[in-house]
């Protein structure tokens, strides 16, 4: 089988993703609800993990490093969390919808859109990206890998 759907969802799961879930469902409980050894080791866990995201994206306070259930209300807490009224975005065509929902709603709510086309290949102008930046530009919301276009 070929999976050409990755981009959304990934089909098939790294063994050591399958032995975390399992170890996690049979022997973990739930962290801060208590000081049981079950608990406890799922706190480690989510601090462990806190810590190695720390490191990785050179993060002082690692303790400012959110999870939220999916990148769907991650990017919707980024977006309205960090924009207001006379800011200014620039975003592509390219965006799914929990990236262009968020950025239109703001826009109902006074944040200046910039939306960025790309050609008939799916790229777009990095030179267009940089020609759109104003004073007022908080915020430039682009996709690394579209499952669009399949760039």
């Amino acid at each position: 089988m070929i999976y050409f759907d990755n981009a959304a969802t990934t089909l098939h799961k790294p063994q050591e993703v399958i032995d975390a879930v399992i170890k996690a469902m049979t022997s973990m409980g739930n962290a801060g609800r208590g000081n049981t050894s079950a608990s406890m080791e799922a706190s480690h866990i989510i601090f462990d993990t806190r810590e190695n995201l720390a490191k990785l994206f050179n993060i002082k306070d690692s303790s400012r490093i959110a999870f939220t259930c999916n990148s769907t209300e991650a990017l919707n807490i980024a977006i309205k969390g960090s924009l207001t009224t006379g800011d200014h975005v620039i975003t592509t065509m390219l965006e799914h919808n929990s990236v262009l929902r968020p950025l239109y709603e703001m826009e109902n709510k006074g944040v200046e859109l910039s939306i960025i086309q790309a050609d008939k290949l799916g790229n777009i102008s990095y030179d267009e990206i940089q020609s759109l930046i104003k004073n007022n530009t908080k915020s430039i919301v682009c996709t690394h890998g579209s499952n669009l276009t399949g760039n």
